[in-house]
């Protein structure tokens, strides 16, 4: 099968096989390829532009499952949004990694700057209408953001361009800063367990979103159990700034949505900034990640007046969805297009260690969620072994303490035999709670060394 063997020298045996455009392909696959997928979906990526009969049958063997992902490809684009929508949802229930290659054929249009202006701004109008919809509907919420960003600086430059600098001018991200580390000391004080994420709402999301927006800035606090949450609803709304209290814990929402949100708006780096808080348990989390509403996808996607939600398709998908994401071709996808997390390989002392870290993870994140007990460097105790990281390798190259890792990166990390001090500005570059808790660790170790 087509990059098995050699991924370059297939590349460049490709080539041979269109007649123009073959960038295109090329690196529609090379996107698959990149994110580790299966060698059928990267070969139907490759010849999803090509008829099987043009097809040197001594150079390429072509299996039935390839076969069949580039013939669903090949039928499907048409000329009416809600017949491509309809086709993608019911292509979903059959198979996933269908729905996988037309969104990433369409990245790469959108994406690519050789791209003629009139197939980038089609390619945008299907992402904006179809894809990122159906990508919420999957679970695959980070990728949806992405794509749907890039369209939409494709499809409204100068709309894009004025929410961007607005954006930048208030700040946002150092007021995100500032807000994740109070909350997290808070919370931390508390005795909470807790998993912490956050966001700048981007510019497509700002644009398309037609109410007032009172959550520019949003955090989302993950806890064990009911009582947890009622704790953190204390300490959040301590910080002062109450606007709205929306509990869709104890009012559900019909299609099984549970959460408590907070719209806040506080004193921030000394200015009035509105944001909001999400709060709920790790099993409603998880209940949410599982029941992506399908009708709120054809509402996303502007189709809803068109389509009727009772349709027998929508009826089939809800029920079929789920049973899918018990599939290989779910886990698939879940593997290949995760944005959210990366798997970074970490060498100390002699041990290795597998680690998932949330994307832009840096090198002391890796460090701080290690195990704290390592074989053979026992002699390190008392404290963490992320005290005593003094230099590091991401792919046998020096980097620093704040370097951000990548998915697939191979981390070796160098320890000296006492504590080292950590910088305080690397608050603001970590992202893991344990990486917070470690620098505030260190802090203490050394302000106590000095008294």
């Amino acid at each position: 099968m087509v990059f098995e063997v050699d991924y370059k020298k297939q590349i460049e045996q490709a080539r041979d096989l269109y007649k123009s455009n073959a960038e295109h392909y090329i690196n529609t696959a090379k996107l698959l390829y990149e994110k580790k997928a299966d060698p059928a979906l990267i070969t139907a990526a490759f010849f999803h532009g090509v008829k099987f009969y043009d097809i040197p049958q001594q150079n390429y063997k072509i299996d039935g499952e390839v076969r069949e992902l580039v013939h669903h490809f090949q039928q499907h684009f048409k000329s009416q949004e809600r017949v491509e929508f309809k086709s993608n949802l019911e292509d979903i229930t059959l198979n996933p990694k269908i729905f996988l290659l037309r969104l990433m054929d369409q990245k790469e249009r959108v994406s690519n700057p050789s791209t003629s202006e009139k197939k980038r701004l089609e390619a945008a109008d299907r992402i904006l209408k179809i894809y990122a919809p159906l990508a919420e509907l999957m679970g695959l919420h980070e990728m949806a953001s992405e794509i749907k960003n890039t369209a939409f600086a494709v499809k409204q430059p100068v709309e894009y361009e004025r929410i961007k600098n607005f954006i930048e001018k208030q700040n946002f991200e150092e007021k995100l800063d500032e807000i994740k580390k109070v909350l997290v000391e808070k919370l931390e004080n508390a005795g909470l367990k807790f998993t912490l994420s956050s966001r700048v709402k981007s510019p497509a999301s700002i644009f398309y979103k037609k109410r007032k927006i009172n959550d520019y800035i949003g955090v989302r606090v993950i806890v064990d159990d009911m009582e947890s949450v009622e704790k953190a609803s204390v300490i959040v709304k301590s910080l002062g700034g109450l606007v709205e209290e929306k509990d869709y814990i104890k009012n559900k929402k019909p299609n099984g949505y549970q959460s408590l949100h907070l719209i806040m708006e506080g004193e921030v780096r000394g200015e009035k900034t509105p944001f909001e808080v999400q709060i709920r348990t790790k099993e409603m989390d998880d209940k949410i990640q599982q029941s992506e509403d399908i009708k709120h996808a054809f509402y996303k996607s502007g189709l809803n007046k068109q389509l009727d939600p009772k349709m027998e398709v929508i009826k089939k998908a809800n029920q079929l969805i789920d049973q899918k994401r018990e599939s290989e071709a779910w886990r698939l996808i879940e593997k290949a297009v995760r944005y959210d997390l990366i798997n970074v390989k970490v060498k100390v002392g002699g041990a290795e260690f597998d680690l998932n870290l949330p994307k832009n993870s840096t090198v002391l994140d890796a460090a701080f969620n290690l195990p704290k007990n390592i074989p053979k460097m026992e002699s390190l105790n008392p404290f963490h072994i992320g005290h005593y990281v003094k230099g590091s390798l991401v792919n046998n190259k020096n980097v620093g303490k704040d370097s951000v890792l990548k998915d697939g990166d191979e981390l070796e990390l160098r320890v000296g035999r006492k504590a080292q001090k950590h910088s305080l500005d690397l608050l603001r570059k970590v992202v893991t709670s344990n990486a917070l808790k470690g620098l505030k660790e260190n802090e203490e170790i050394f302000s106590k060394k000095q008294r």
